[in-house]
């Protein structure tokens, strides 16, 4: 039996992460919305009988199928969507990875600085993804956060939003080119608000909730 490679391994361990990440992803997914705290009780519970599931049966994707979607204290069903949100960000975390730090046959080949970013935002994404499907809200920490990143990001990162904006950046005016890529990314936030508040506004109108003259 031959070694595995360290391409290879570094790909295999960015999914497992994204698994792993997923399963807490479903913490803040179920309690958020409910206004839950995600830090107590610690450990995972079924949403049936709340019996605390303990670690050797809180094993990402594995034990959704080794208890074949069921609780192990009181039998209930535990939906697949639990194992598919743990499933979706491992391979995202997965498809990150090979995008911007290294493929199956080499590493950190391209801009390996932003996988953590990505993987940030993909968590960020994928949460307010499914509690909008469950709940149709979308939770102000979440949004908060990913405002927060953005910007932080595009502070550390400005060759990202020079590359976006076809912009070139000069290399004697590193820290004016930090800050221009902030600028722009504050515009796209402003850009995508109006967006999404025109959206809630007309939507409102079209379902008769709200009239255009209130």
């Amino acid at each position: 039996m031959g070694v595995i490679e360290l391409p290879v391994f570094l790909a295999i361990v960015s999914a497992i992460l994204g698994a792993t990440v997923g399963s807490f992803l479903n913490v803040v997914i179920y309690r958020l919305p409910r206004g839950l705290s995600v830090n107590e009780p610690r450990r995972s519970f079924c949403p049936n009988c709340k019996y605390k599931i303990p670690f050797h049966l809180n094993i990402p994707i594995l034990s959704w199928f080794l208890l074949a979607g069921k609780c192990k204290n009181c039998s209930g069903v535990v939906s697949f969507r639990y194992c598919f949100v743990e499933i979706l960000t491992a391979f995202l975390f997965l498809l990150a990875w090979l995008t911007f730090a290294g493929s199956f046959d080499q590493i950190f080949y391209n801009n390996p600085q932003l996988v953590l970013v990505s993987w940030f935002l993909i968590s960020l994404l994928v949460a307010a993804s499914f509690i909008d499907i469950e709940h149709q809200i979308i939770p102000d920490g979440i949004n908060g956060c990913g405002i927060i990143v953005g910007i932080i990001s595009a502070f550390i990162f400005p060759n990202i939003v020079h590359e976006f904006m076809g912009m070139d950046k000069s290399p004697s005016q590193e820290f004016s080119s930090r800050i221009d890529a902030v600028g722009w990314s504050l515009a796209g936030i402003a850009c995508g608000f109006v967006i999404l508040y025109s959206v809630v506004i007309f939507g409102k109108i079209l379902f008769g909730k709200k009239s255009l003259s209130s």
